[in-house]
């Protein structure tokens, strides 16, 4: 029992493990946008949020939204390496 149990760990680690750096970093970035996208913050820079190219927005958004975009492939693709599939 404890080795079937520890092996289903082990998967899950095996998956899991290699995309948490990425999940992390997506999620500070995510965390930046959302502070510089504040009213507040936008006067402190002199700026609003109309002056914002949408470019900038765009990239932003391509940068914290593909991680998670990928992240159903990317936890698969590990688990299938490891079933032989």
């Amino acid at each position: 029992m404890a080795n079937s149990f520890q092996r289903a760990i082990r998967m899950f680690s095996d998956v899991f493990v290699p995309i948490i750096p990425v999940l992390v970093a997506t999620g500070l970035f995510m965390g930046v946008r959302g502070l510089l996208m504040q009213d507040a913050v936008l006067a402190i820079l002199g700026i609003d949020a109309t002056n914002i190219p949408e470019s900038m927005l765009t990239f932003s958004k391509i940068l914290t939204d593909t991680a998670f975009a990928f992240l159903p492939n990317a936890s698969v693709k590990p688990l299938n390496l490891f079933m032989g599939i």
